[in-house]
């Protein structure tokens, strides 16, 4: 059975992996002809996010072809740099907890989320795509029922007041993940 896979990088080091344009296309070809599956690819500025498909442990052969197509040497200090998983539960829980941490840096943030509407309205038929808004959803509807204190970045003020602790991230995709049904 194929598992979700999932790379990411972010912070400092990560305007060198960023994709512009449609390198972003060009690599996620590469995925697909890899794995011969879906992927996802979700790219600002300042985070990048890969996902995809696999039966077996691609995540070093990711890395490797994606710090070539960037000219980076590949070195064991460069792939602690990015954040792994290799099975579903792993990689929805990382990234959840990870987009937290972009949340405390609005202007990031509003980039991000700008550049994933886009992609929502380009790859809406994307499986790894619905599967990821079916968790973000249920962590929308625990915000509203209020099991989750959200931050709303429209106020300022509000951000450095209360960052609502990371693993009610964790455990809120997993429990999503409990209820989507797999083939």
């Amino acid at each position: 059975m194929k598992e979700i896979q999932y790379l990411s990088i972010q912070g400092s080091c990560a305007p060198s992996f960023w994709f512009k344009d449609h390198d972003a296309q060009s690599f996620r070809s590469l995925i697909e002809s890899l794995t011969l599956s879906h992927s996802l690819i979700i790219s600002s500025i300042y985070r990048t996010d890969v996902f995809f498909m696999a039966e077996e442990d691609h995540l070093d052969l990711i890395i490797r072809s994606w710090s070539t197509l960037k000219r980076h040497s590949f070195d064991q200090h460069l792939k602690g740099k990015f954040i792994r998983a290799n099975n579903r539960k792993e990689a929805f829980e990382l990234y959840f907890d990870t987009l937290f941490h972009l949340i405390k840096h609005p202007k990031h943030h509003e980039r991000y989320r700008i550049r994933l509407n886009e992609i929502q309205q380009l790859e809406s038929n994307n499986p790894i795509l619905k599967e990821l808004m079916e968790c973000d959803m249920l962590l929308t509807e625990k915000y509203r029922e209020q099991h989750v204190k959200y931050v709303s970045l429209a106020t300022a003020e509000q951000i450095g007041q209360y960052i609502p602790s990371c693993e009610n991230f964790s455990l809120l995709a997993h429990e999503r993940l409990r209820k989507l049904n797999y083939n």
